[in-house]
């Protein structure tokens, strides 16, 4: 989907819903996947007390951790792409670069209102915003891989 003339205002307000949507369909799809690998326990409130959410996300085992990372990172991946493809892959990257950042907006809000391991919120802010970046390149300064 290659266009010749510069995507319009319309198409580019278009590209972030599309994109949004498409990364929270993917998030929700692999923790979804991810749920029923590791599932919480039945009753589990995660409206209650932060100390009960704090020990129960410190106790997760790290595969369900790493499933919560690969739906991120796997949402702004698609996200970012699907907005690129829809203003087309030479034209404007602001799309992408909207996406990422709303995504990264959000993860910053999950990290900062769920406690998480510091190595995990350390990681997940570099894969987001590092794809993000990555995504956001024009297509010729992007290095093909060996």
């Amino acid at each position: 989907m290659f266009h010749k003339s510069p995507p319009t205002l319309g198409r580019q307000i278009l590209a972030v819903i599309v994109g949004l949507l498409a990364s929270f369909m993917v998030v929700a799809i692999v923790e979804w996947v991810g749920h029923r690998m590791y599932p919480v326990p039945e009753g589990f409130d995660f409206t209650g007390d932060e100390a009960v959410i704090r020990e129960f996300i410190a106790n997760l085992p790290v595969g369900a951790l790493l499933m919560v990372l690969l739906a991120w990172t796997l949402g702004v991946g698609v996200g970012c792409s699907a907005a690129r493809l829809i203003v087309g892959m030479g034209s404007s990257r602001w799309p992408c670069r909207i996406v990422g950042t709303l995504f990264l907006l959000l993860t910053l809000t999950n990290l900062w209102m769920i406690p998480h391991p510091t190595w995990f919120g350390m990681l997940a802010i570099v894969l987001v915003g590092g794809l993000t970046a990555l995504l956001s390149k024009n297509p010729r300064n992007i290095p093909a891989a060996a």
